[in-house]
């Protein structure tokens, strides 16, 4: 009876041993899947959050400065542009720089990124109102110093004014006209700059009110005079008799003065009249060209 009792004690001690041996098994294994599986999910998610947050990532609005309207339309412009230049025209919106400046985060940012060797980046930062541009390869003569000063005085009103899509949007259409310029073989610069625009449709309208306007005012000034005036007849009833009686004529040659001035030396521009585009080096030791300012 005793060996009976001893057998059965043993069988179920050595069955439960089993059991713990199966389940500290299956659990070590399900603790290897789940972090091999977790691994995976992480970077799907990272990919997934990029593609949901930034799109084809020309448009990243951190800021959320835009509607999903303008958005869309403006990802479709970056786009088409970055694809017919070859280039990558990106947008980036923050809330802060992460105690960066603001040309150093636009730097990092496209450096460290996965964008193409030659492209562009602008940068803003609504905590302190910055922006910043950074341009990399190509795109550093292709947007010289003097160039990024007209770029920002066209978008930098919009910025000001809160009108973002419009900033944005004005952004990329000059990247697309100084990328035609280049591809001349002659960048825009300090001696060939964009011709101001000129809208002839504006301007033929405004035209021709203001001529009417002025013919008007001028014809009820000239009415009104007339009215007081009393018809004349002959030539000679316009004359006042004795009025004109020349005696003698005579030119007297009193002195003469003579002003002696420097003549002015001609202007330099703001960048010493040198041209080209200033280069510095990013934390990744790229080349970059830009600027940067407030807004």
């Amino acid at each position: 009876m005793k060996k009976l009792i001893l057998f059965l004690i043993s069988l179920l001690l050595l069955c439960n041993i089993n059991i713990f041996a199966t389940e500290t098994h299956v659990i070590d294994e399900v603790d290897c899947l789940t972090s091999t599986e977790l691994s995976t999910l992480e970077e799907k998610a990272s990919e997934d959050s990029t593609i949901k947050i930034a799109g084809n990532r020309l448009l990243i609005d951190l800021a959320d400065l835009l509607t999903e309207s303008q958005k869309e339309r403006l990802n479709e412009t970056l786009s088409a542009l970055s694809t017919k230049h070859n280039y990558d025209i990106v947008v980036l919106t923050v809330d802060s720089l992460d105690n960066k400046s603001a040309q150093a985060y636009a730097d990092d940012f496209y450096d460290y990124n996965g964008y193409k060797d030659d492209g562009i980046i602008l940068l803003v930062s609504m905590e302190e109102r910055d922006y910043a541009i950074s341009t990399k390869g190509k795109a550093i003569n292709t947007f010289t110093d003097k160039g990024l000063e007209y770029i920002c005085d066209e978008f930098l009103p919009y910025l000001s004014d809160g009108d973002y899509y419009k900033a944005f949007d004005v952004f990329a259409k000059e990247c697309d006209d100084f990328i035609n310029q280049a591809n001349t073989g002659v960048s825009y610069d300090v001696d060939n700059m964009p011709k101001e625009k000129f809208d002839l449709s504006f301007a033929l309208i405004v035209s021709f009110f203001v001529g009417i306007l002025v013919s008007l005012v001028t014809c009820l000034i000239l009415n009104r005079q007339l009215k007081s005036v009393n018809k004349k007849y002959q030539a000679n009833d316009y004359v006042k008799e004795g009025s004109f009686n020349l005696v003698k004529v005579r030119d007297i040659y009193l002195y003469h003065t003579i002003h002696k001035r420097r003549k002015p030396e001609p202007q330099k521009s703001s960048d010493g009249g040198r041209g080209g585009s200033s280069v510095h080096i990013s934390s990744s030791g790229s080349s970059h060209g830009g600027r940067s300012g407030k807004f």
